[in-house]
């Protein structure tokens, strides 16, 4: 049972709506108001500033001839209260309006591998250092859920620890890190206990934080990756090989995401396909452990994206979920606002850019 329904759009008798599933869940639903079926759920991650989902064959199929219509005014929807990062999977073959396929855009980030490409690039980079896999076996422990992560840190403020260890390892811009300042632990809060996110880290022997990974399941078997930080320290430079101290450093952050990306793999069994935005400067080392340039290996379906600024309704959310005074029927009056207009941009690489992320200035996040 959700807190709330928030009608966005009605187009004959579908109508698109905001959904509050819990006090820290959010999705985009087309509702077949003729019997209450839920056609479509695009799940919402508002403190990472994304949507990220699938919209598959069955819901069109039920649409029919309504398909267009609902996908305009879905498109509408989506650009004009939602904005930011958006990614949805379509059928090959429909078309979801203003919506562009990443290959044919000017940002170039963004990654996409199967189960299957991950598991092989991994393992090629993984089995040339075997004794390092072991020595990070012996001492650390993988973890999934943020349930299980809360329960095993062994103090009283696990957010805390959460947040001071992705401002000290994640490396984010200072724009970035403002943002998550401004957040607060509450923002930390709403961030991993989102219930479309599944939270995978690793605990060193000393039960602290040590590598952490987010996945936004985005229905049938894709999943958006985001927040993938580790300490690197936890393997001395001398242990990777290289003609400079750069040399083996990304020898390193190769070797600890392969063996990151492994083990999230072996956790999330239920996805066959993920999407990453690889960090700039970094695209190399995301390639290596089996990320490519999109698009995907399928002939069914087809990844579709906007990027653009934070609409009405995304803010709205997070205000609410970073406030928790802030009242269910403010968040229900701001949202009821009509959708502004649509924000121009040169393109979306300068929109991207402009929201700073991981590793480098002018990184979308």
């Amino acid at each position: 049972m959700s807190l709330s329904r928030m009608p966005l759009s009605t187009v004959e008798h579908y109508s698109i709506d905001l959904i509050a599933q819990d006090t820290n869940t959010y999705s985009i639903q087309i509702l077949d108001l003729s019997d209450q079926a839920i056609l479509a759920d695009l799940p919402l991650d508002p403190m990472d500033n994304t949507l990220a989902a699938v919209i598959d064959r069955n819901a069109l199929a039920k649409l029919g001839a309504d398909a267009t219509p609902v996908l305009e005014a879905l498109s509408k929807v989506l650009q004009e209260q939602i904005g930011a990062k958006e990614f949805v999977v379509i059928p090959n073959g429909a078309n979801l309006p203003g919506y562009t396929l990443p290959q044919n855009a000017e940002f170039k980030r963004l990654r996409q591998a199967s189960r299957e490409d991950i598991e092989i690039a991994t393992v090629s980079i993984l089995e040339k250092h075997q004794d390092l896999i072991i020595e990070l076996d012996q001492k650390n422990e993988m973890l999934l859920g943020i349930a299980e992560l809360i329960k095993k840190l062994q103090h009283d403020k696990p957010y805390d620890e959460i947040s001071a260890f992705l401002e000290s390892h994640a490396n984010f811009t200072p724009g970035k890190m403002t943002e998550y300042k401004e957040e607060d632990i509450q923002g930390i809060k709403a961030r991993f206990n989102n219930h479309n996110v599944t939270t995978m880290a690793m605990l060193n022997q000393e039960q602290r934080l040590c590598a952490i990974l987010r996945g936004l399941s985005m229905g049938s078997g894709f999943m958006y990756l985001s927040d993938e930080t580790i300490d690197q320290e936890m393997l001395l430079l001398e242990k990777f090989q290289g003609d400079t101290t750069e040399e083996k450093a990304k020898s390193r952050s190769q070797f600890l995401l392969a063996y990151l990306a492994n083990k999230a793999c072996s956790l999330v069994k239920e996805q066959d396909h993920f999407l990453i935005i690889a960090a700039l400067g970094r695209e190399e080392i995301y390639d290596a452990i089996g990320f490519k340039a999109l698009p995907i290996k399928s002939n069914d379906y087809v990844v579709t994206m906007k990027l653009s600024d934070q609409r009405l309704a995304l803010t709205a959310i997070k205000e609410k979920l970073t406030r928790p005074s802030f009242s269910e029927m403010t968040a229900i009056s701001r949202l009821g606002v009509m959708p502004v207009p649509v924000a121009t941009t040169t393109n979306e690489t300068d929109v991207a850019d402009q929201r700073e992320d991981k590793v480098a200035p002018k990184k979308f996040g």
